[in-house]
């Protein structure tokens, strides 16, 4: 009787043994996966910033108001991607910018594919910033991100077409006077 209760005693030891292996394998792999989403959000800042850093070299090298980083971008269905809008001031006085209408258009769709708008309908949803950006005189320059996300359950191929209407402008709001810009983004969405 002996050896059945200390046959017993040894089983639960190894039981705790494994559980304090387990645990401690648990935490080792929770810490290396938090290391390697920490380096990826890094390096997502890192290229977002290189991104903003090379449209502002661009805009003041140039002599386009307003402008776009990729006028044609390829997107796999069910991920994102970002595109920036650059605004340049050679004024004397500050000015305003702002994203005022974005039509869309499609190519190769279905009849329930829609390219989609801010309220996040359609096959491929589109995020920007819809308030005014100030830009400063003297050939200051701002940039803007322009959010392209394509849901998972979206046919592929298919091409939007995005004209973006930009106004630019030194008031309150933008009026039907002030001079409007637009600028072209066709996004391939592919399987």
């Amino acid at each position: 009787m002996r050896m059945n209760k200390k046959g017993d005693l040894s089983l639960s030891i190894n039981a705790i043994v494994i559980l304090i292996l387990a645990i401690t394998m648990l935490g080792l792999g929770l810490a290396f996966m938090r290391n390697i989403f920490n380096q990826a959000g890094e390096q997502i800042t890192a290229v977002s910033a290189s991104v903003d850093k090379q449209m502002i070299d661009q805009m003041k090298a140039g002599s386009k108001t307003i402008d776009i980083n990729q006028p044609r971008v390829q997107i796999k269905k069910g991920t994102s991607s970002q595109v920036v809008l650059g605004f340049k001031n050679v004024g004397d006085s500050d000015l305003k910018f702002q994203i005022v209408s974005v039509m869309a258009s499609e190519l190769g769709a279905s009849t329930t594919t829609s390219c989609g708008n801010v309220t996040g309908s359609g096959q491929l949803q589109i995020q920007y910033l819809q308030t005014a950006t100030t830009v400063s005189s003297g050939g200051d320059v701002r940039t803007v991100p322009f959010n392209l996300k394509a849901t998972a359950n979206a046919p592929a191929p298919f091409t939007c077409f995005y004209e973006i209407a930009v106004c630019q402008f030194n008031s309150t709001a933008c009026t039907a006077t002030d001079k409007k810009n637009t600028i072209e983004l066709s996004v391939d969405v592919v399987a």
